[in-house]
Order: structure tokens, then C-alpha cells, then sequence
């Protein structure tokens, strides 16, 4: 029986799945500009108040494989309303909390559950069910949210600086549940979807390989092809990025920025990501490996120029600029180009869990890059060797992709 896309139609549905992702990710990657503020109203150490997101990110990826999961039982209209809700109670107890463990409570758990239901766990799922044609574009358009938040990132600082963290935190709630409830409520209808239910997959199903029926027929667990993915999603975003989008302030501080000017690099940067997810849209054509590995490969000049200048080879902090640009047009490449050739690896009426693992690969990389990163800063006084050791290991990221490409040619 011909199942149905659960959206008025499938544009429709990567609609609603942009906005509730952009809101997931304003919530949690502002955390780099309330981080400083957090810092000075109480007085903690970098490690300590880096924990509040580390604990977040466990949690989220703790909570991915069962929200992927999830979502093929109920449908992702009940999981987004119920993940909406989880988000505005944890920016509504962030506002109030006095102590590391209400911040816990509120950002590191409430906000991890409505992150992994309103974020990619559960509508990359339902998207990759809907399209299995142009799974670049759409996968390129979706992720590009995440890039585009942030460009909040000077709005939310100028916001702190006008009002305070406390009431910055209360204008977020007022925007999420202003916009996120009545999309999900007008434009999803309840139900579920199934691999190539969308309108956008009947006539153009790619042909199935003998690889693909070889994972079909066994577990994908057992193939290392899943493990250099998951490798990757706990490397390189989980380690990396994450430990950037919680000091990435603070670091351009100590270089020698002012607050405000550090965070109007960190909106370059999420342009700079947007045009990266923007190029990553033709991954179906140029092939996703050639296209992560570009993206790295710009990750890891800017890391160069951002390690020279933090520990003071290069004389010019103009050159912060750069890194912003290489840099986030890197991050915006990679994470399209990966997310799709997962997809097209192991698509199947389990992949909502099996994304949800690699996900829970990239929460346990968020848990412990920010928080070992602070760690570093607090005993060392500098943010030098936390970037050598993100360069080595956005170089090891490469190489893994590229052994992954191999054993796929091989196979």
C-alpha cells in the first residue's frame, strides 16, 4: 500500500524541518555568547561553566537513537510538539537557575530532550524517508540551519548586553513558542512516513547496488563502514566543532578582540557556513567524499592561520577574519556531504535508529571536546594546544572518509 509523506507536501515538510532546527540551534549554540556572561555572574571556572553544555550534548546524544527511533512509531508531529515543549521549559528554567545543577536540569537536560525532538535525530529521519532524490540539496538546505543560527549570534550578544542572560533567555522562549507550535500544527498532518513514501521518490528511486543489498541483508553494526562514520560524527563534530561552538568568544577574546567585535566573528563565521552548506547542495553531482574533504581541507588551513595567530606567529589578529571564513565555509561543506552519504549507505526502515547512533556518536564528542577544552584553558592559561590537538584531529577526520570511500569502491 502506497504510504504518504506526512506534510502537505514534501517541500512542505523541509520547511517545518528547517525552522525547528534553526530554533534547536539558536538555543544551544548561543550557549558561546551566555557562556562569558554565565562566567561573570558567578564566578566559574571555564571548565566548570563549559560543563552546563557538555552535559546537554551527553544527554542529547544519549536521547538520539530512541528519538530516531521514536519517530518511525508515533510520527513527527507528537515528537515536535513534545520537543517544542521541552525547549521552552528549558530556556524558561535556564533564566532562573543559581547553581551549576539547576543549569544541568534545565540547559544540559530538558534542552538536550527538545533538541534531539525538534533537531536532526528526528527530522533528518523523516527527511531522508521522504527524498531519496537530491538527498544533497535537501539534506544541504536542512543542515544549512544549523549554520544560519549562527548569525543570531550578535543579535543574542547585543540582547545580553541590553538586558541581561536572565531576560535574554525569556526573549527566546517568547520567539520558539511564538513560531514553532502553530507550523508543526498547521503543516504536519499526524501519521508516519516510510523510506520512498515522499512525492519527490517514486520515479526516481535510485537503483539498489549489491552493496546495498549485502547491508540489507546483514547488520549494519557489523560493517567498518558504520564505525569510520561514527568515528567521524564523535571526531570531527563532536570533539571539534562543539568545543569551537562553546569557546569559539572566549578564544577570539583572548586573542585580543573585543566582546562585541568576537561575536560579530562568530556571525561571519555562520555565513560563512551557510555558503559552505550552500556549495555541499551539489554533493550529488561532485560525490560526497570530494566534497567533505574540500571542507575539511579548509577546516584545517583556517585552524593553521587561528593556532599561528593564538600563539602570537602571526602578528595580525585581522587575521581572525580568514579563519572565519575558511573555517565556517569548511563546517558548512561537511556535515550535508556526510549526513547524505550515510543515508545513501545505509537507507532502510531502520536508519532512524542507526542515525540516531551516530548522533549519540556526535553528543558523546560534544560532551567531552567543550569541557576538556576549558579544562586546558584553566591549567595552561591558553587555548594553543586545544587547537594543535583540533588540527591533528581534523586531519585524522580526512583520512577516515577516505578509507571509508575506499572500502566502498572495494566493496
Amino acid at each position: 500500500m502506497q504510504q504518504k509523506c506526512l506534510a502537505t507536501s514534501g517541500w512542505m515538510l523541509l520547511l517545518v524541518a528547517y525552522v525547528a532546527m534553526l530554533c534547536a540551534q539558536i538555543t544551544r549554540n548561543s550557549f558561546s555568547v551566555f557562556y562569558p556572561a554565565i562566567i561573570d555572574s558567578f564566578a566559574w571556572s571555564r571548565a566548570d561553566t563549559a560543563s552546563i553544555f557538555s552535559i546537554n550534548m551527553l544527554v542529547y546524544g544519549l536521547m538520539a537513537p530512541w528519538a530516531g527511533g521514536l519517530v518511525d512509531r508515533v510520527g513527527p508531529r507528537r515528537v515536535l510538539l513534545v520537543g517544542t515543549a521541552a525547549l521552552l521549559l528549558s530556556v524558561l528554567l535556564s533564566a532562573r537557575a543559581q547553581n551549576l545543577v539547576q543549569f544541568y536540569l534545565a540547559f544540559g537536560g530538558a534542552g538536550a530532550v527538545g533538541v534531539a525532538l525538534i533537531g536532526y535525530p528526528v527530522s533528518a529521519t523523516v527527511l531522508m524517508r521522504c527524498f531519496t532524490h537530491h538527498r544533497g540539496l535537501v539534506f544541504g538546505i536542512f543542515i544549512s540551519a544549523g549554520s544560519a543560527s549562527f548569525l543570531f549570534t550578535p543579535v543574542i550578544h547585543v540582547l545580553i548586553s541590553t538586558l541581561g542572560w536572565r531576560m535574554s533567555f525569556l526573549v527566546l522562549a517568547v520567539v520558539i513558542g511564538a513560531t514553532l507550535p502553530a507550523l508543526i500544527l498547521c503543516l504536519i498532518r499526524p501519521g508516519r512516513a516510510d523510506v520512498g513514501s515522499g512525492p519527490h521518490t517514486a520515479l526516481n528511486r535510485p537503483a539498489r547496488t549489491h552493496s546495498d543489498a549485502r547491508i540489507r541483508r546483514g547488520s549494519a553494526l557489523s560493517q567498518p563502514r558504520f564505525w569510520l562514520f561514527l568515528s567521524v560524527y564523535f571526531i570531527f563534530f563532536g570533539l571539534v566543532q562543539n568545543f569551537f561552538v562553546v569557546h569559539h568568544v572566549t578564544l577570539f577574546e583572548e586573542i585580543g578582540l573585543s566582546s562585541e567585535r568576537a561575536a560579530s566573528m562568530v556571525g561571519i563565521w555562520g555565513v560563512a557556513a551557510v555558503v559552505g552548506t550552500i556549495i555541499a547542495f551539489s554533493s550529488d553531482r561532485w560525490g560526497r567524499v570530494r566534497m567533505f574533504m574540500a571542507g575539511s581541507g579548509m577546516v584545517t588551513l583556517s585552524l593553521l592561520l587561528l593556532l599561528g595567530v593564538a600563539l602570537q606567529w602571526f602578528h595580525w589578529v585581522q587575521l581572525t577574519f580568514l579563519y572565519c571564513v575558511f573555517s565556517g565555509v569548511g563546517m558548512g561543506m561537511c556535515p550535508p556531504s556526510l549526513g547524505a552519504a550515510f543515508a545513501d549507505t545505509f537507507q532502510g526502515r531502520h536508519f532512524g535508529m542507526l542515525n540516531g547512533v551516530m548522533i549519540m556518536g556526535f553528543g558523546f564528542g560534544g560532551f567531552v571536546g567543550p569541557w576538556v577544552g576549558g579544562l586546558i584553558f584553566d591549567v595552561t592559561g591558553s587555548y594553543g594546544l586545544v587547537l594543535a590537538v583540533s588540527l591533528l584531529l581534523t586531519a585524522l577526520t580526512t583520512i577516515l572518509v577516505w578509507v571509508q570511500s575506499r572500502l566502498a569502491t572495494a566493496g
